[in-house]
């Protein structure tokens, strides 16, 4: 449907042609009834010269598709307009709706609209158009003219068109107007248009006031039997039933990708919280891989031997070196050649009480080391500890120092021993 004009220039041609939603009238005839009887007369093919305007309306709102009406252009679409005053105006809308309200069933006012187009001379500058645009011809009329009742369905003139023509022979010219009646196209989805059908909602098939039920084709109407009626309904409802379910299956696919979309992000979003959590606990088992480590640390017989031994007494004279002093010290215990010493860790090795106190000494220390056998549950804790850590990296590296640790520790007890009790059980640096 062409937009409309704001005003047309008077003797201009449409950029459009009578089509399927076109037609030009150069009269303003809604019904049978107004059109005057000279022009009823049958021309040349034996049609009469004018007819109504409803026969077209009606094709319009049976096809579904709208269309206007355009009254005051010609048929070859050259614009003339026509005369009218505001209480004619007035008349025209009442005379509308009174046809359609005629109707078979009766037509909504939703469905259709008229307006009143201005028409001036080409010669007439824009700037005056605009004005004469601005206009309001309410302002200016009669308030006891607008009580007076139109008459509608009678090819005689109204008050209203007698008023107009004493006007015009006093010397008063009126504006001229196109008047375009449109009907709307059809909207199944609008709740105000109920139509053929609750899925469905087809356009309804109107009758128009002489009781003929008119269809557009192309340029012209044309009056359709029962049977072309219920070929033209099947061919309604198969189009429109492929409109339906293309649409539901359009909406069936969009579905079923936000919903594939919604499955994507909620997985992204588990696999998300999952490493979160993964690198979370890291951290913690590091953590206790490490104190573990400082506990055996802290644990290992060197620091325990270390802190349990007894400080040397240091004389006043110049101390000798270690080496010198263990090779000019004797044995004065009475222990026998026999007894001999099979491990620095053995517990089975017995010291005689007989002994001087200083070895009584060295076995309180030998006794102290047997520490690690203690050690060892705990060294089995921190393992299983440290298996149950292996799956990250970080904990892997820590393993191996802890494991480095221990292996350090054991050296350090088996040289401290093998010191201890290589050592003569009588030696005493005051005795020097």
């Amino acid at each position: 449907m062409a937009q409309s004009a704001k005003y047309y220039v008077r003797f201009s041609h449409l950029p459009f042609e009578e089509d399927m939603t076109h037609e030009f009238k150069g009269h303003r005839n809604f019904c049978m009834e107004e059109i005057p009887p000279w022009a009823l007369m049958k021309d040349e093919s034996g049609r009469p010269s004018r007819k109504p305007i409803s026969r077209n309306l009606c094709a319009f709102l049976n096809t579904g598709q709208g269309g206007t009406v355009y009254c005051g252009v010609i048929n070859d679409g050259v614009v003339h307009g026509l005369a009218l005053t505001h209480f004619q105006k007035e008349h025209i809308v009442g005379a509308l709706q009174d046809l359609m309200g005629r109707f078979t069933p009766p037509v909504p006012s939703s469905r259709y609209k008229i307006r009143f187009v201005p028409v001036f001379g080409s010669s007439i500058p824009e700037e005056q158009c605009k004005e004469m645009l601005a206009f309001k011809a309410k302002e200016h009329i009669d308030p006891e003219l607008k009580k007076l009742k139109h008459t509608y369905r009678d090819s005689k003139y109204c008050w209203c068109d007698q008023e107009n023509l004493a006007r015009y022979k006093n010397g008063t010219l009126s504006s001229e107007y196109v008047i375009e009646v449109s009907i709307l196209p059809w909207d199944p989805n609008k709740k105000e248009n109920k139509g053929l059908g609750y899925f469905l909602n087809l356009h309804p098939i109107y009758a128009s006031d002489e009781g003929g039920i008119y269809f557009r084709q192309s340029a012209s109407i044309q009056k359709y039997s029962l049977q072309e009626i219920t070929r033209m309904t099947f061919y309604e409802v198969d189009k429109r039933k492929t409109e339906v379910i293309g649409r539901m299956k359009k909406q069936i696919a969009e579905l079923e990708f936000a919903k594939k979309n919604k499955q994507k992000e909620s997985s992204c979003t588990k696999g998300r919280s999952s490493s979160s959590k993964s690198l979370s606990s890291q951290p913690m088992l590091s953590s206790s891989v490490s104190s573990s480590s400082k506990i055996s640390s802290s644990m290992s017989p060197t620091s325990m031997l270390s802190s349990s031994m007894p400080s040397p007494p240091v004389s006043s004279s110049s101390v000798s070196p270690p080496s010198s002093k263990i090779s000019s010290t004797k044995i004065s215990s009475p222990m026998p050649s026999s007894t001999k010493i099979s491990s620095p860790l053995s517990s089975s090795a017995k010291i005689p009480s007989s002994m001087p106190s200083s070895t009584k000494k060295s076995s309180s220390l030998s006794s102290s080391a047997k520490i690690p056998s203690s050690m060892s549950s705990s060294a089995k804790i921190s393992s299983s500890m440290l298996s149950s850590a292996k799956s990250s990296p970080q904990s892997q590296f820590t393993m191996k120092q802890s494991q480095s640790s221990k292996k350090q520790s054991q050296l350090s007890i088996n040289l401290l021993s093998s010191s201890l009790f290589s050592l003569p059980s009588g030696t005493d640096d005051r005795n020097d």
